[in-house]
């Protein structure tokens, strides 16, 4: 009798800790370029994909800047998930994109083993605020939209793009500029300033060297 009452307790335990990992939700944080999970939204994997799945997609990418991206709710199975809505930050501004119609209307149950599940929805936020790129208002529906040095990446549904700077080009107060100046070029801001060893400094719109440099044909050198 006491062996099938320990027998009992083991079963139940087993039970009881694998209920808890079934219910048991994460949050997916990632440091990553700001078209990665533009791209992810944009796709119908959006309308059903798995934590593992979303690990795999967001990550990597080649930029200047990174933004901060996070789903949160997740389960840790094959539990399917849906994107419902995509949450764009720049600073104290706010643009939320929702997703619902870019999947079928139906698509929230599904079946395994005879039995009818609901498929979590959740939310992708992106913090373009560290990347000095404002992703609220870079959305777009061709180039004329986003000005000069940027083009327009249709990456989302219903025809929805973002803007991104050209290659060689920084985004600066919402337009993009030459990411490279040299010493004597015009310039905006003092990030624009890095072409040559020991510039970094945008005085009166002109790159020049930094303190305790001196200028020799165009490049900065140390000491002065």
């Amino acid at each position: 009798m006491d062996i099938f009452k320990w027998l009992f307790l083991v079963i139940l335990v087993i039970a009881v800790l694998h209920f808890i990992h079934s219910v048991q939700t994460y949050t997916l944080e990632r440091k990553i370029c700001v078209d990665i999970p533009m791209k992810f939204a944009g796709r119908k994997l959006a309308c059903e994909f798995t934590l593992m799945q979303a690990e795999q997609f967001l990550q990597g990418g080649n930029c200047s800047y990174q933004s901060d991206v996070s789903i949160s709710n997740l389960r840790s199975d094959s539990w399917p998930h849906k994107l419902s809505e995509l949450i764009l930050k720049y600073g104290h501004q706010e643009r939320r994109i929702s997703l619902k119609e870019f999947c079928p209307s139906d698509h929230f149950n599904f079946s395994r083993s005879n039995v009818l599940y609901t498929f979590r929805v959740v939310t992708l936020f992106v913090d373009c605020s560290h990347g000095n790129f404002d992703c609220t208002s870079a959305l777009c529906n061709n180039n004329t939209d986003c000005g000069n040095n940027a083009e327009c990446s249709l990456i989302l549904s219903g025809g929805i793009g973002v803007c991104f700077c050209k290659s060689e080009h920084i985004r600066i107060n919402g337009r993009c500029y030459n990411a490279n100046v040299p010493t004597g070029g015009t310039c905006v801001s003092n990030i624009q300033c890095r072409d040559r060893t020991y510039s970094g400094v945008c005085l009166e719109s002109i790159c020049t060297c930094g303190e305790g440099n001196h200028e020799i044909e165009n490049g900065c050198f140390a000491g002065k």
